[in-house]
């Protein structure tokens, strides 16, 4: 049976083809129909007994070739018309569509006869291609999904991002009270509606859970034009306080803990001890906030009483809807007056405050655009760098078929005609290029989420879409214009009579394709020692970064999180509950040193403030001092190695009992007490009479001054910080998250299960989560940097890849042409070292110019990465001069290799090759 399958598939095949010749013209058939089933017949019977791979396909794409080709000539014939007696037929009109299409396709025929000729070129032509092509696509896929995309949600354009503002303190959350008034006053917006960040816990199967949350208003997902993929969204009253307790699931979560299960809405999860009820799963691919990937549920928002009522308790983030017609301009100038009224109501809450309204999209992406812009520019770098190689290798090969397009010419061929030759083999290496560049991409994009997706705004909608397939293909056609249009020119204006002649393609070459090449080269290395320079700024910034002193120990120190729900512990008793963990924690087997603190340093600022000096006046708005907050516990310094510089740190008996205590750090203590000494002196915070338990007093007294830390950034200076004892703090929601800090004396990872297990006993449904050493932590702060070195590192390596295989093809190709030459040369005396040394003068004296265009540019381009540098400026002396001499080695080593083969040349094999 297996003998009979193929001549079956050839029969049907022939009655395919015979179908398909039923679409030409009758007489069409009748002339030349049963040559073309005999062709065909043949050509299967000899692809069979050649024994190929794939004999249909190959049968069949010289089927295709046949029928096209004759549809063209039959065109061509109709439309000529019939011919007259005694009449010449009528030439076809010089190019018309139909020539062109037919020369077009004899000319990529043509291209890939050559091709396969000369198969090492072609790789190396589509390898080149596909590089720049595919990088460029792969970052691309960023710009697209992180900065030109819209969000996906209902008329993106008129949602923005709100904060207050503090004259010199900056900006920050929103109090409700202030959202209250700006609901009541404004007639700019649809919509506003309030969110914050929590963190909720889950019981579910087995240990409990922490999950990231949203509370949000009930309006918010109506603000967005939003709707759930099953089930429904908050109902208006289900955000207050006393509300039956609903949530909302994400798809992602949905699908990872209950297998998508359509049953969910109804049910109840125990969610900080409490049931709430499932009443929807929002869409795949939604997200709120639109750059927060790992929210797995919203809940309606639950506001204290004191948050309600307390203008000074700023936590609320909002969002809202532009009235149709309104721009932003237009509403920031609106919600400015209101800010300035509430300001004159409450002068020393609001501080003199204002309003900064922020398109949503601008705030997601706005930090991060102009670092992705730069990186794209970087690879556009890289494109043009391999266009200038493919440009070269082009023009090579165009000057050893120089005989080739004289014969051409002698025959009739134009000068257009020549140059569309080699214009459609560039466009075909570079079209196949980006077909290579399709699979470098993917590939980039999925290295470029898992190592660096984190720091990506919207990371997980970033991939190859039409609008990347679309790009992807504009750029493959600029490419081959690019690196095919110069040589084209060249090859299409050679003299026919040298050309028959042969020297062309042996003698040399005119001494203006030597400075086009020599151009390309130089380009390539003034690119190259760019993007060199640039990767070397930026390692530099990263060597000098990770040599910072944070101000704390990084050995054997772990950390992890605690967050309270405030209907499990009312009033004061998460302080009682922190402390209770403390005593615990601190009686496990190698526990040697622990604290805990409100914040870890390197994690953000967190709370600010402002407070007054005892005996100076309150100030204007603006002008009073201001310091961030941190709620730590007694031992917290000393197990994360702060020094006390000055006075005392805090007991156990700082309590609520206690007399107020605060601990300065030498930031502060620098700003407010230039020549004093601090401890004992009176610190008063009259805009936050809430915050302590003893708020008749509303005084502090400092009793130490600690030294500084780094608490938001290892490239940032420390700003003044006042640190409370947390046992004396009454609200809630300033210590509703924690982070245990604990200095090891056994192996860190030994400690987390008895830790984990001892604030468990406590409460069961309490869970643990964020452990990290100090060392991870501050490796986290520097991820963000470390992927921008990493990405023009990459990007610095394969530009300087491309650099050195275009001088290496020149100088090798100076060799080839000049061999004749060298072998006079060395006839006449000369020695082989002397040759050697005008090669390498050669490729040298092409560096050298290459460098010198290249540091000029990167003086100026290197000031766009300025904002990103630290301990090193855009100008650094050794950063110039390391690029110059790694350029300058590197690409002298390439040199070698066709130097050391002219030194060889024997004169007698020499002259008689010419």
């Amino acid at each position: 049976m297996s003998g009979d399958r193929k001549p079956r598939r050839r029969r049907w095949s022939e009655v395919v083809y015979r179908m398909l010749l039923f679409l030409y013209p009758t007489q069409f058939r009748l002339e030349y129909g049963t040559g073309m089933v005999e062709t065909f017949r043949d050509r299967w019977d000899i692809e069979r007994e050649r024994g190929a791979y794939f004999v249909g396909l190959r049968v069949w794409t010289f089927a295709l070739r046949d029928l096209l080709s004759s549809s063209l000539r039959e065109w061509r014939s109709q439309t000529r018309g019939p011919n007259k007696p005694g009449k010449q037929p009528l030439a076809p009109k010089p190019g018309s569509i139909l020539e062109v299409v037919h020369d077009i396709w004899r000319d990529i025929r043509h291209a890939l006869r050559g091709f396969s000729r000369n198969p090492g070129f072609v790789a190396l032509a589509i390898l080149t291609a596909a590089v720049g092509i595919g990088a460029n696509a792969a970052i691309f896929s960023v710009v697209n999904n992180v900065v030109l995309r819209p969000l996906p949600y209902d008329q993106p354009n008129q949602l923005v991002f709100m904060r207050e503002t503090w004259n010199d303190f900056g900006w920050g959350p929103v109090s409700y009270p202030n959202l209250v008034d700006w609901r009541e006053q404004n007639d700019v917006f649809e919509h506003l509606a309030a969110f914050e960040w929590t963190s909720t816990s889950l019981r579910h199967s087995g240990p409990p859970i922490r999950l990231e949350s949203i509370s949000a208003e009930a309006n918010l997902f109506e603000l967005l034009g939003s709707q759930p993929f099953i089930g429904r969204t908050f109902a208006t009253g289900e955000d207050h306080v006393g509300a039956q307790p609903v949530v909302i699931l994400s798809h992602v979560f949905w699908e990872r803990m209950f297998a998508s299960d359509p049953a969910i809405v109804g049910t109840a999860l125990t969610l900080n001890g409490e049931p709430h009820e499932v009443i929807g799963v929002m869409p795949e691919g939604f997200h709120f906030p639109a750059d927060a990937e790992n929210v797995d549920i919203w809940l309606p928002i639950r506001l204290t009483p004191s948050a309600i009522h307390d203008r000074g308790h700023h936590s609320l983030a909002v969002v809202g809807r532009l009235a149709h017609h309104i721009s932003i301009e237009a509403a920031d100038l609106q919600m400015d007056g209101i800010a300035g009224r509430i300001s004159e109501l409450y002068p020393q809450i609001q501080g003199g405050g204002g309003v900064w309204v922020r398109p949503l999209h601008e705030e997601i992406v706005g930090n991060v655009r102009p670092l992705i812009l730069i990186l794209f520019g970087a690879v556009g770098l890289v494109l043009l760098i391999a266009c200038a190689n493919l440009g070269n290798m082009m023009l090579a090969r165009a000057t050893d078929r120089s005989r080739e397009v004289a014969l051409r010419s002698a025959l009739g061929a134009g000068r257009r005609r020549l140059m569309r030759m080699f214009i459609t083999e560039s466009l075909l290496l570079s079209f196949l290029g980006g077909a290579l560049g399709v699979v470098i991409a993917h590939t980039s994009i999925d290295a470029l989420i898992t190592f660096g997706g984190a720091q990506i705004p919207r990371s997980d909608s970033i991939g190859l879409d039409g609008r990347v397939f679309g790009f992807l293909l504009g750029v493959s056609t600029l490419t081959g214009l690019l690196f095919g249009l110069a040589p084209a020119v060249f090859a299409s204006s050679g003299n026919v009579v040298s050309g028959l002649g042969g020297t062309s393609g042996r003698g040399g070459s005119s001494r203006r394709r030597r400075l086009y090449r020599n151009g390309l080269v130089v380009t390539e290395f003034a690119l190259a020692f760019v993007l060199l320079l640039g990767a070397g700024l930026l390692v530099r910034t990263l060597a000098s970064l990770e040599d910072v002193e944070p101000g704390f120990v990084e050995d054997n120190l772990i950390t992890m999180r605690l967050s309270l729900a405030a209907d499990k512990h009312p009033g004061n008793s998460g302080t009682r509950f922190y402390s209770d963990v403390l005593n615990r924690v601190e009686a496990i087997p190698g526990v040697s040193k622990l604290g805990m603190t409100c914040r870890i340093p390197l994690q953000g600022w967190g709370h600010s403030g402002r407070f007054q000096l005892d005996g100076v006046p309150w100030g204007a708005p603006g002008t009073e001092p201001h310091a961030h907050w941190r709620y730590v516990s007694a031992g917290y310094f000393e197990t994360i190695g702060m020094r006390m510089v000055r006075g005392r740190g805090f007991a156990a008996d700082d309590d609520a009992d206690g007399l107020p205590v605060i601990i300065i750090n030498e930031a502060l203590a620098r700003r407010y007490y230039p020549d004093k000494d601090p401890v004992g002196k009176i610190i008063r915070m009259p805009t936050a009479p809430e915050l302590f338990l003893n708020p008749e007093e509303r005084t502090m007294m400092v009793v130490g001054v600690v030294s500084d830390v780094l608490e938001s950034g290892l490239h940032r200076p420390p700003r003044p910080i006042l640190y409370f004892p947390f046992k004396q703090i009454e609200r809630f929601d300033l210590l509703a998250d924690m982070s245990l800090v604990v200095q090891a004396a056994l192996p860190t990872a030994s400690l987390v299960p008895p830790i984990r297990s001892a604030v468990q006993t406590l409460d069961p449904g309490q869970p643990v989560y964020d452990v990290m050493t100090m060392d991870q932590v501050v490796s986290e702060s520097l991820a963000g940097r470390r992927l921008t070195s990493w990405l023009f590192g990459s990007f610095a390596v394969v530009a300087l890849i491309l650099a050195l295989a275009g001088i290496y093809g020149v100088v090798s190709y100076l060799v080839a042409q000049r061999t004749k030459e060298f072998g006079v040369r060395v006839a006449l005396g000369a020695s082989p070292k002397a040759v050697l040394t005008g090669v390498l003068g050669s490729g040298a004296a092409l560096v050298g110019i290459g460098l010198v265009l290249g540091i000029a540019a990167a003086a100026g381009l290197s000031r766009l990465i300025g904002g990103m540098l630290f301990g090193v400026t855009p100008t650094d002396v050794p950063t110039y001069v390391g690029a110059s001499l790694l350029l300058s080695a590197v690409a002298l080593a390439a040199c070698l290799v066709p130097a050391r083969r002219a030194m060889r040349v024997d004169p007698a094999e020499a002259l008689r090759f010419e």
